[in-house]
Parts: C-alpha cells; structure tokens; sequence
C-alpha cells in the first residue's frame, strides 16, 4: 500500500513494482471462497489486506497515472472484492467480530477495509456492513474521548483506529455517520495530545497493550508506533487546516525523527 501509493507520488516506478510484488504473493494464497491460506487470525489479517488494496487502487484511478496502472487495478478488484465478501460471510463475520470485541480499533480497521472496498465495487452491501462496524466504533468511545483497548487505553492503539477513522471520512464525506466520526476524532485527538510529553515522546505508561505486556507476530515486544501516531495528527492537520494539530505533529516528529521545521 505505501509502496505504490508513495511510488505514485514520487513517480518511484520500482516502488510501486515491489508494492504489486506483494499484493501478487498475497493473492496467490487466496481460495476460491475469497480466504486466505497459512493465515493464523484470518478475519484481522484480511481487513488489513483487503484495506490496504481497496485503498491503492482507488489511489490508482484517481492519479495521473491511472491509466498506466489499469491493468492492475482490473486485475486484483475483483480477487479484493471476493475477499471482503468472504469477511460478509455469516459465519466469518459472527466469529470476526467476536475475536474484534476487545478492540475498538478494529472496527475502524473493518469499516475501512469494506467501506473501500465498496466504494471501489460498488457494492452496497460492504459499504452497510462498514457502516455498522462504524456505528459499533462510536457507541465505545469514552467521555474524556479514549477508544478503549482491552477495556483500558493505549496511546498507540487509539491512533491506529484514528488513522482508519480518517480515512473512512475521506471516503465518505457526505455520510449520515460522518459528522460523529468526525467528532469522535477530534475527541480522541485530543485525549491523545494529554499523552504526549513535553519534549514530544508519547507515553506509554497505564497502555493495555503497548507498555511490554503483549508481543507482536514476530515476536517483538509491541511499543508505540509513533509513526502511525505522527500520520494521525499531521493528516488531521491537513485535513481540517487546524495548526494546533500540525504543531502537534512537528513536536512528535522533533522527538523521534530529530526533524527540524
């Protein structure tokens, strides 16, 4: 996803190859019904790839370079769309879900991945099951604006969800729903902003997930993802033009990336 999308960017044509490198390995693992093989979590890791290409390939057919890249955009919609149909499944959506529970980042994660992929489908179906993945999303936010992880908060999971929130708005600007996503993120942006320390380091200290008590698939010890919490608060910046965000964003980007501006 961000090897095409930042290839298309900067006309970088070996990104974008490499990014279509692993979208063909991961489709060609795909079955009949639209599932993937050798996947240990199969609901969570299809929202990811199902997300991540739904997101390219609209990016494709709106850049210049659209028509260079057709061909791969007909290629892999219809393998997309078989895969975020299998997520619709009854019975896959039943059990999906339930794993999602503890979770509220997922279930921006999920109405992303459906949502765009069905707005690059055009199936309606995906786009109402993202709606409810939506609507599931909002009724966890807290008062002081956490979205809470395994009944707690955490300062990088939020962010996460964050950056899947925007992007839905994006794509669905003239939504019902999204005004009450567009709330919920200024609320948790700004619960975010209190765990941010004066010099710019995002704390982890009370996270349910990202202080060493979980590890990742790789078996790394899961920390903040700074990057993810950066892109948040510079995409809200340039989204709602609200400097206060973006001088949040240069303060996290001084800390971690010694980034003078």
């Amino acid at each position: 996803e961000e090897l095409v999308i930042g290839g298309l960017i900067k006309n970088d044509l070996q990104a974008i190859q490499s990014g279509f490198k692993m979208f063909e390995w991961g489709f060609a693992r795909q079955k009949a019904d639209g599932s993937f093989e050798e996947t240990a979590d199969p609901f969570h890791s299809t929202s990811f790839f199902v997300q991540a290409v739904a997101h390219t390939l609209l990016m494709i057919q709106q850049s210049p370079q659209s028509q260079d890249y057709a061909n791969q955009v007909a290629e892999y919609m219809p393998k997309v769309h078989r895969a975020a149909r299998w997520m619709i499944t009854p019975n896959v959506w039943g059990q999906g879900t339930k794993n999602n529970r503890p979770y509220t980042h997922r279930r921006y994660l999920v109405a992303t991945a459906l949502g765009l992929a069905g707005k690059l489908t055009g199936d309606r179906e995906l786009i109402n099951y993202s709606r409810k993945s939506i609507q599931d999303a909002l009724s966890l936010q807290r008062p002081d604006g956490i979205n809470p992880e395994k009944g707690g908060y955490d300062s990088s999971y939020q962010m996460v969800g964050l950056v899947y929130a925007q992007r839905w708005v994006t794509y669905f600007p003239n939504d019902s729903l999204t005004p009450k996503v567009t709330a919920m993120i200024d609320k948790a942006l700004a619960w975010q902003q209190t765990r941010i320390l004066p010099g710019g380091k995002i704390s982890s200290e009370g996270n349910t997930r990202t202080a060493g008590q979980e590890t990742g698939r790789t078996g790394k010890v899961k920390n903040i993802d700074q990057r993810t919490a950066l892109r948040g608060f510079a995409y809200w910046a340039s989204v709602t033009g609200d400097p206060h965000w973006a001088a949040i964003a240069r303060q996290t980007a001084q800390y971690y990336y010694k980034v003078r501006f």
